[in-house]
């Protein structure tokens, strides 16, 4: 039987991170055919299905965040409105419920930008680094697939 592993992925700015968001789906598409027993499943809040939910739909992309086991935030030169939000969620249920994980990556030349965000994050204990490119993102994405513990 295959575990599943989500990981929920936002970022700022949808159009900026692409390429990105494209790399990360092959990758994982890509792991879970390497492992019989694990499976990857992302979320990609821009790419869930335009709809009216009763709260509306942030409330609904709030609730599968909360749901996931990783939350993954690409940052660029600033978190946008709701991108802000989704993190302050991630961050409450993990206080909450030791769960999700908060991801952050930074895009390497943005880090001078955001400095107090990458401080308070690593300050709430939230993995936090620089990225040059989606070969960065592929080696965190490969490092997930083969870590025991999140798998539990």
């Amino acid at each position: 039987m295959k575990e599943v592993l989500t990981v929920f992925v936002a970022s700022s700015i949808r159009g900026p991170f692409e390429n990105e968001r494209a790399s990360l789906a092959t990758c994982a598409l890509q792991l879970n055919g390497y492992r019989e027993d694990r499976y990857i499943d992302t979320i990609e809040c821009e790419l869930e299905p335009q709809f009216v939910a009763p709260k509306g739909k942030q409330d609904e992309l709030n609730e599968k965040l909360r749901q996931s086991d990783i939350a993954l935030f690409l940052v660029g030169e600033s978190l946008g409105e709701y991108t802000a939000q989704e993190l302050e969620v991630a961050a409450r249920a993990f206080r909450q419920a030791g769960r999700p994980r908060v991801v952050l990556r930074f895009r390497e030349e943005s880090s001078a930008q955001n400095r107090a965000l990458f401080a308070r994050c690593v300050e709430e204990g939230f993995d936090c680094a620089c990225y040059r490119g989606t070969e960065d993102l592929w080696r965190w994405l490969q490092s997930v697939q083969e870590d025991d513990a999140l798998w539990q």
